[in-house]
């Protein structure tokens, strides 16, 4: 008979995970789990915990980062294309009906020096290659084409005392809002490019006194643009997380937070066509929790629950590999993929998910009773993959093998290798 009360229930509910958040923050999982002993997604703890910063932990940073090239693409390439038509209409325009109104000079820097610099984006997001180097690029071009800009200005004032300064506000604006410049990129861009015209206007006296007004106007900008830029940014991280997370639980089990079934599947046809191109082996595991209905009946369906996830806590350990998976396919019966996996090491699969499951019902705190009967029956099989196979017919026969392993008295793992069978014998309690 189990113990008088709620208070042992509650403690097998109450999980204490083995992972802990800082694992997520310093870059080495997705998925952690809270106190409770619940996956939880790094996708929704980034919610949770914010980034007014505007940076996320390490290693959604860099798949934050990895999303914004196709997003900033199409962009980049249509606004730098029409400000590159713009320049060379400017030029064109001024040259041939408006007799050259323009200083020579400055003609030479939009074309030798702005156009290069909206050039280049183009150049790095047509070429694969340098796709890896498009936020330098971005940040080199920006910055150039301020500076460049800046010169055009400074030296049509040389010759022409009322030559506008506006050009150098355009580009600001540009940088923040066009440029494909992340925030603190885009600041770090702006406000440097514009003092850096100030001081010259100031240390050149082209400007006199309306030189406070142009540095102004620039702070005004700068402004403007450093808030509409956060915000923007802001939006788009927020968004990233929140379509990311649908992503993530339309694949992801609600209980255990584990692989549902089709996100299971699908892992296991793509390791599985990698197996083929790369003559490697696949393990596949059916598992199947012995007792569990009458777990169930005895102490509740919130036991039970507790029991599923204490499962997915202990044979987390054991998927831990890029390619490996585990997924939960319905109740209490769970499918596991290795890619490649040593035979010797599979052949000890069995001791291997005893040992994990038995030590973490014991560290959840579940009642002796319980863990006596709470053990599991494992069918595997080890495949080599041929071009024409699919994965259905190896699951089939992993779940033949773990129903052998139930026939055979629950609790033990019977496993294939080809076409031999191996009874790996009963697990010892």
């Amino acid at each position: 008979m189990p113990p008088t009360g709620d208070a042992w229930k509650q403690q097998a509910i109450v999980i204490r995970g083995d992972k802990k958040l800082d694992e997520i923050k310093s870059g080495k999982d997705k998925k952690a789990r809270n106190p409770r002993g619940i996956f939880v997604s790094a996708y929704r703890t980034q919610l949770r915990v914010g980034f007014k910063f505007l940076r996320f932990f390490p290693v959604l940073e860099t798949e934050y980062q990895q999303s914004q090239k196709s997003t900033h693409k199409s962009r980049i390439v249509v606004a730098n294309s029409v400000a590159v038509i713009s320049i060379i209409g400017f030029v064109l325009v001024d040259w041939f009906l408006l007799n050259q109104i323009q200083p020579v000079n400055t003609m030479m820097y939009l074309l030798y020096g702005c156009m290069p610099a909206l050039l280049v984006p183009l150049v790095v997001m047509r070429i694969p290659k340098l796709m890896n180097w498009w936020r330098t690029g971005l940040y080199i071009s920006s910055f150039f084409l301020l500076l460049t800009m800046s010169m055009v200005v400074i030296t049509g004032l040389q010759e022409m005392r009322d030559f506008p300064t506006e050009p150098v506000l355009l580009v600001v604006g540009y940088v923040y809002f066009i440029s494909g410049l992340f925030f603190y990129q885009a600041v770090t861009v702006s406000v440097l490019g514009s003092a850096l015209f100030v001081a010259a206007l100031l240390i050149t006296g082209l400007r006199g006194e309306m030189v406070y007004y142009d540095a102004y106007y620039l702070l005004v900008m700068n402004a403007v643009g450093a808030l509409g830029s956060y915000f923007y940014e802001l939006t788009t991280r927020r968004s990233f997380l929140l379509e990311s997370e649908l992503k993530s639980a339309a694949y992801e089990d609600d209980l255990t937070g584990v692989m549902n079934r089709r996100a299971i599947n699908a892992h296991l046809k793509k390791i599985w066509q990698h197996a083929i191109r790369e003559s490697a082996a696949v393990g596949i595991a059916m598992v199947d929790l012995d007792n569990f209905k009458s777990i169930n009946d005895q102490y509740g369906h919130s036991v039970g629950d507790a029991v599923l996830k204490s499962f997915a806590k202990a044979i987390d350990p054991l998927t831990r590999r890029p390619l490996d998976g585990i997924g939960r396919l319905s109740g209490d019966e769970f499918l596991l993929v290795w890619y490649n996996p040593n035979e010797e090491w599979f052949a000890g699969l069995g001791a291997r998910v005893a040992r994990s499951y038995k030590y973490q019902l014991k560290e959840d705190q579940f009642p002796s009773e319980l863990t006596r009967v709470a053990t599991a029956s494992v069918g595997g099989v080890l495949v080599n993959p041929k071009q024409g196979q699919v994965p259905a017919r190896s699951i089939e026969e992993a779940d033949s093998m773990m129903y052998e392993a139930k026939n055979n008295g629950k609790n033990n793992f019977q496993y294939k290798r080809s076409t031999e069978y191996v009874d790996n014998g009963t697990w010892i309690n």
